[in-house]
């Protein structure tokens, strides 16, 4: 059983062997590959839907723009497929996710992910769909057995913090509520890679697609001409104010909740970035997962092993 998380930053993936969980991420990048009559070869080149693709690390320069529903059902059986055949993992029983606001296309995104055929091979697992954020709550309240925990019957909310999009989560003694779930678009941290992008494309005329960017971002650097820019303050300054828009969107829609929770989860990719932000005010609740980039990954592999 694996859970497999395609964000629009990265596809993370969580499995077991031999008894050890094991971690593996690569980027949700996707370009053309090139004309194989120029006499150049690329590696790791896959045909698909009748064109040859670069995936993962192979398509980080250059890559497509990956902030749309329709890019995620037309790439997420290529992205599957691509990390299993990296992984050497066998067809089996693999959880994925969706954006809360998309969910709702479940079946026509079900459909798309079972028919996907990769270098003339159908991708044959049997795969089972959660609500992304909902993935974070099975992570905190399930052991990796997929047996549940005493200690996390309690009132909260989960911030899933992505590439494009934030989705909250509250929850009543451990379960989540419907009602009370939602997505803040484009509130993601690509927010912060596309203002970084227009700063280094201002200040050095430099433009970089946005997986450059993010090495940029991760890395506090920008390599050019053989110099190094040291770009940490700029990134500072966008991500703290970043933050801040984000907590007072959260806290004018989710307030009482807020003040109510025992506990605030704070997962997906975002979350590595952000946790050192946090007011303090929020320190007594918030509980960031173990590679909180992995917990919904992991939320879904567990939830295959509770038989949900």
């Amino acid at each position: 059983m694996t859970g497999i998380d395609v964000g629009f930053g990265d596809v993370k993936v969580v499995y077991m062997e031999a008894g050890e969980l094991k971690y593996f991420k690569m980027p949700t990048a996707i370009k053309y590959a090139g004309n194989s009559s120029s006499g150049i070869t690329e590696e790791g080149i896959r045909c698909f839907q009748g064109r040859e693709y670069l995936v993962g690390e192979q398509a980080r320069f250059g890559a497509f723009s990956t902030r749309s529903y329709d890019f995620l059902r037309r790439y997420t059986g290529l992205f599957v497929y691509h990390a299993l055949k990296s992984l050497g993992l066998e067809t089996q029983d693999v959880g994925v996710g969706l954006p809360l606001n998309w969910f709702s296309k479940k079946e026509e995104f079900l459909k798309e992910l079972t028919q996907t055929v990769v270098d003339g091979e159908k991708l044959e697992i049997q795969p089972k769909l959660f609500p992304q954020a909902v993935g974070i709550l099975m992570d905190y309240r399930m052991d990796i057995d997929g047996k549940t925990k005493e200690d996390t019957t309690k009132d909260g909310i989960v911030l899933d913090i992505g590439y494009n999009t934030v989705d909250v989560v509250c929850f009543e003694k451990g379960a989540a509520v419907r009602s009370d779930a939602g997505t803040l678009e484009k509130y993601g941290i690509s927010r912060i890679i596309v203002e970084l992008a227009d700063i280094i494309y201002s200040e050095f005329s430099f433009q970089l697609s946005e997986q450059e960017t993010k090495d940029v971002f991760l890395e506090g650097k920008l390599r050019l001409y053989g110099d190094i820019k040291d770009l940490s303050e700029i990134i500072r300054s966008i991500t703290e104010k970043y933050f801040n828009e984000l907590l007072h969107t959260i806290e004018s829609r989710w307030d009482s909740r807020l003040k109510r929770a025992e506990v605030m989860l704070l997962g997906g990719g975002g979350a590595v970035i952000l946790n050192g932000y946090m007011p303090s005010a929020l320190s007594k609740i918030i509980s960031v997962p173990k590679h909180p980039e992995y917990s919904n990954a992991r939320g879904y592999m567990k939830g295959l092993r509770a038989g949900l």
